[in-house]
């Protein structure tokens, strides 16, 4: 298979979408390099339009929404490595508390105003 500007062997339209043929400029075409048996004028182009919609049905996303994807992943990507390490901050911090716990240090007061008992 390969990408081509337009067909050049017969039948000089796509295979998937016959109302598609060789005038539509805008189209590229993928020649699959195939002959279908029987008669003459055989030749399988198909047009990118038939490509998009064999790709919906098969629901593989579309290349518009192949990049919101990829941009999505890598926006929520960096979003992760900044929790993860702000959770490795955290860790340690932790750790250093249970270091001065073991080592019998403890709060000297309740935090907060003490109560007024009348």
């Amino acid at each position: 298979m390969r990408v081509v500007e337009r067909p050049v062997k017969r039948p000089m339209h796509c295979a998937a979408l016959p109302y598609v043929g060789q005038s539509n400029h805008a189209v590229r075409w993928v020649d699959t390099g195939s002959e279908l048996p029987g008669g003459f004028d055989n030749h399988v182009y198909l047009s990118d339009a038939a490509v998009r919609e064999a790709m919906q049905a098969l629901r593989y996303p579309l290349p518009g929404e192949f990049r919101e994807v990829r941009a999505d992943r890598d926006r929520l990507k960096v979003q992760l490595d900044e929790a993860n390490a702000e959770l490795e901050a955290l860790r340690e911090q932790i750790a250093a508390v249970q270091v001065l716990k073991q080592a019998g240090y403890q709060q000297a007061r309740k935090p907060g105003r003490p109560k007024v008992e009348a």
